[in-house]
């Protein structure tokens, strides 16, 4: 373990690691914190699955340029699949649902911007949740990336008006500071294996599961 980072699953072809907030999933020159690669000292491994700085969770990683072109082919084709748990203020209408919305990248000012109409320049994002508990005007959601883009499940919760607990770019800042939260109540704890069509030396992965029992903002949707 380095700084805070726990390994899950590690073989000769990847890694899957818990990776703690204030940590970069790759290296950036404008940012000084530290980042996975080299807190693993394996600066030659590829991040697979990237999250955002204070988004904690599971991240995949190949350790070889072999393993690294593969499981990119199976992320283009969906066959890798994260599951993300989430805190979002306020209680949803509907239970369970897949919703859309346009998304325009900013990125002299670091944020997204969201419409729910196309937008010149702008990409289509689809997010797939589902409620799993309503408590303390908190709702503990399950979150599928239909597509996946820079901050999208921050910004598009805060387009539905139930913006992550904690989060201090799109977030509600009075309940944020209610609950003593600085970053966002968000995690990667679940990452899948389907079956690709093209066999390959990492075909042993299909149907694998890698699941997070421990939450860590768990505690706050539970205290009476």
């Amino acid at each position: 373990m380095s700084h805070g980072i726990q390994i899950i699953y590690e073989d000769s072809n990847i890694m899957i690691i818990n990776k703690p907030i204030k940590m970069l999933s790759h290296r950036e020159d404008r940012n000084q914190l530290p980042n996975v690669l080299s807190e693993l000292k394996h600066p030659q491994y590829h991040v697979i699955t990237r999250l955002d700085t204070n988004t904690t969770g599971l991240l995949l990683l190949a350790k070889t340029s072999e393993s690294a072109s593969q499981l990119s082919k199976w992320m283009r084709a969906g066959t890798i699949h994260k599951t993300y748990l989430a805190l979002a203020v306020g209680y949803f209408s509907n239970p369970e649902d897949t919703v859309e919305a346009y998304l325009l990248k900013d990125s002299e000012n670091s944020i997204v911007r969201l419409s729910h109409t196309p937008l010149e320049g702008a990409d289509k994002i689809v997010t797939k949740y589902k409620v799993l508990q309503e408590k303390n005007q908190l709702s503990l959601v399950e979150i599928e990336l239909i597509t996946g883009k820079t901050h999208q499940i921050r910004s598009h919760f805060a387009l539905l008006k139930k913006p992550l607990l904690g989060d201090p770019l799109y977030g509600n800042k009075k309940m944020n500071q209610l609950h003593h939260q600085t970053v966002q109540c968000l995690i990667s704890y679940k990452l899948s294996f389907d079956t690709f069509e093209n066999s390959s030396s990492l075909d042993y992965l299909f149907g694998k599961e890698f699941v997070l029992k421990k939450i860590p903002f768990i505690d706050i949707i539970e205290k009476k």
